[in-house]
């Protein structure tokens, strides 16, 4: 829960500095329009700055705090209208109190008066509009987000993968067992909404172990790391283990809901892949290389060495074994579809 917490946090430092940053130049671009003199720009820009920070801070709030919680319970529509209308109701109420403010300083106005000369002034309609559109696109790069991953958008934005580019990552296939029988008994309304419920619960664990879901297939789900840091395969490890303790936290739940909790293994393993978007119309980020094959291979030999979680050797090269963990050594083992054995180790939570 401690790195989920931190992760969370972070968001919302970083909304808080993205808002600062939008503020203040909304606030120096509003002095260009009005023809402020120099002393004006600085205040107003720097207002500006205030304002975006403080409504960064709550947006970021509301988006890891808040949002997460009521998406779930409530119909689509109705969160969407819920959302626009905070967000838009907030960016207002600042905007008044920061300008009203502005007044009962420089025109010596009471807080009464202030507010009446900001609300009876043209700026006051502009500042709406200006209100609407932010509420706009804030609306659309959360649904954006729903849509892609972070690494997704920010490729299809950029450029980035337009040409194939070859890079070291650490893959990992979690793979949820019993699914056809839990199919079967649930039915197919019933286990999509279990499948859901599922995703949604690891989700904030892939996230806070710096992992990027890359595809969910069924129900299985990619996930990578990018070998930028050397404790990534530490933290796809932590991830599964992080997984598994808040499905174990939930397991009340599950039961009450479904009459069933999730249990799920992984299989780990790093190597060279090729990253690109591919499609015309629709444009997806893809990986190729027989790294991919290669941990799905590992994964499905879970069942056969009754673990949760079989790593590569090139894994635990990476990983610094701990007391809280328990490795054995699995015996040369031949993979499908490779000429060559490899070293696998199975890892287990220490009790």
């Amino acid at each position: 829960m401690q790195q989920i917490a931190k992760m969370r946090i972070k968001k919302v430092i970083t909304y808080s500095i993205v808002g600062f940053v939008l503020g203040l130049t909304a606030g120096f671009i509003s002095t260009l329009l009005d023809d402020s003199n120099r002393v004006d720009r600085v205040f107003i820009s720097l207002s500006g700055g205030l304002l975006g920070l403080t409504l960064g801070f709550q947006f970021g709030y509301l988006e890891e705090f808040v949002w997460r919680s009521i998406s779930r319970k409530v119909s689509f529509v109705t969160f969407t209208i819920v959302q626009s209308l905070t967000y838009l109701i907030l960016i207002i109420l600042w905007l008044i109190l920061v300008l009203t403010i502005e007044n009962i300083v420089n025109d010596k106005m009471d807080i009464f008066e202030g507010m009446a000369h900001y609300i009876s002034k043209e700026n006051f309609l502009r500042d709406i509009i200006f209100a609407a559109i932010m509420t706009i696109i804030l609306i659309i790069i959360g649904k954006l987000k729903m849509l892609y991953n972070s690494v997704d958008l920010f490729s299809l934005l950029t450029g980035k993968y337009y040409y194939p580019e070859e890079e070291t990552r650490v893959i990992m296939f979690t793979d949820l067992v019993g699914s056809t029988t839990l199919a079967e008994e649930m039915g197919a309304i019933k286990y999509s909404n279990f499948l859901q419920h599922y995703f949604s619960n690891v989700s904030e664990s892939i996230t806070a172990w710096g992992g990027t879901v890359y595809q969910y297939v069924g129900d299985e789900i990619v996930i990578s790391w990018k070998d930028k840091r050397k404790n990534n395969s530490q933290n796809a490890i932590n991830c599964h283990f992080d997984m598994l303790r808040i499905i174990e936290n939930k397991r009340k739940l599950y039961l009450d809901t479904y009459g069933s909790v999730p249990r799920f293994r992984s299989g780990i393993h790093k190597g060279t892949i090729i990253t690109t978007l591919v499609g015309e119309r629709t444009k997806e980020l893809a990986f190729h290389g027989d790294t991919v094959n290669t941990t799905a291979r590992i994964e499905e030999l879970c069942k056969k060495f009754n673990c949760s979680c079989l790593v590569s050797e090139e894994i635990i090269r990476d990983i610094t074994v701990s007391d809280q963990f328990k490795v054995d050594k699995i015996s040369d083992v031949a993979i499908r579809g490779k000429s060559k054995s490899l070293q696998l180790f199975s890892i287990e939570k220490s009790l």
